[in-house]
């Protein structure tokens, strides 16, 4: 390009005053998540604890269920790198599995409670009126019951089993999906670009759909991640009590309660397992506060 009095001119087939082609890695949203070190913690924390969820068959070193008199209560050793249990079963290979369990049930359960919240807050936060409060009660009711009395109920009328607790863990998320999801509504539909699809006589379900819950995930994403955790914390908590996943399957929540009994003898199977618990949930945690500050305009890095 000519350098005329030190201003350079644009070349041939550069439109004068077109923006210049911005990266999605220069973004103000990935530049934030990217530049918290809290949330890089917590992304590689999520991603080990679902590489172990999935490659628990290869990982494993032991059957998690089979056990030996002869080797019960061990510490942990080359041979068993975790200890075993009160049954002589390899605490690492039950950790493995464990970890595959509580990611199915967090899926399973944040699919459940997303998916019926996400419905009954949109159409609450858009239809107003009778809606509203219809599901307004709803959720009233539902948050009027303390969390896990809620699971419990709900797994006093099922009974205990995996199906049983992603359903009673799913509605235990239900209300806080409704809520979140009808105040976004709510403010979305403010927009001109709404108003403007229903003055050219889109249907009202056309209007939802494509134009305010396209422009409402963000919210739902974060909450999303928050919520996994949780459903995974909810879970152990269940099978912990005994009303949650039934032994010999090899649930965090179980493992635990197995392992108390044993506590002053083999401490390491409680707190071990107990270890994994705290930090799977603090990986969903960092990672769901660094999405939340990376989709808030105020606080995204320019």
């Amino acid at each position: 390009m000519p350098d005329m009095g030190g201003e350079v001119l644009p070349g041939p087939g550069t439109p004068v005053g077109a923006p210049e082609p911005r990266s999605v890695w220069r973004s103000p949203f990935v530049r934030t998540l990217v530049g918290d070190p809290w949330t890089i913690l917590g992304a590689l924390i999520v991603v080990l604890f679902l590489l172990m969820a999935l490659l628990a068959p290869w990982l494993a070193t032991h059957e998690p269920t089979r056990g030996s008199i002869v080797a019960r209560l061990q510490p942990p050793s080359p041979e068993h790198w975790f200890g075993t249990d009160g049954l002589g079963r390899d605490l690492f290979s039950r950790v493995l599995y464990g970890a595959r369990l509580s990611a199915l049930i967090g899926f399973l359960a944040i699919v459940v409670s997303g998916t019926i919240g996400t419905v009954l807050g949109a159409l609450a936060g858009f239809y107003e009126g009778w809606t509203d409060t219809l599901v307004g009660r709803t959720v009233d009711t539902l948050l009027a019951f303390p969390g896990i009395l809620l699971a419990i109920l709900v797994l006093a009328v099922l009974g205990p089993g995996i199906v049983s607790v992603i359903i009673a863990v799913g509605i235990f998320g239900v209300p806080t999906y409704a809520r979140v999801v009808r105040a976004t509504v709510l403010s979305v539909k403010q927009f001109d670009y709404v108003e403007a699809a229903a003055a050219l006589g889109a249907h009202t379900l056309i209007i939802l759909t494509r134009h305010v819950m396209r422009n409402s995930w963000a919210p739902i994403i974060v909450l999303t991640s928050l919520n996994f955790g949780t459903a995974v914390l909810t879970a152990s908590a269940l099978s912990f009590l005994g009303v949650g996943v039934q032994p010999p399957s090899p649930e965090w929540g179980a493992i635990i309660a197995e392992g108390r009994q044993y506590i002053r003898v083999a401490p390491h199977v409680t707190t071990i397992t107990g270890l994994f618990i705290f930090v799977t949930v603090l990986g969903f945690n960092l990672l769901g506060d660094g999405l939340r500050d990376a989709s808030d305009p105020r606080t995204q890095r320019r």
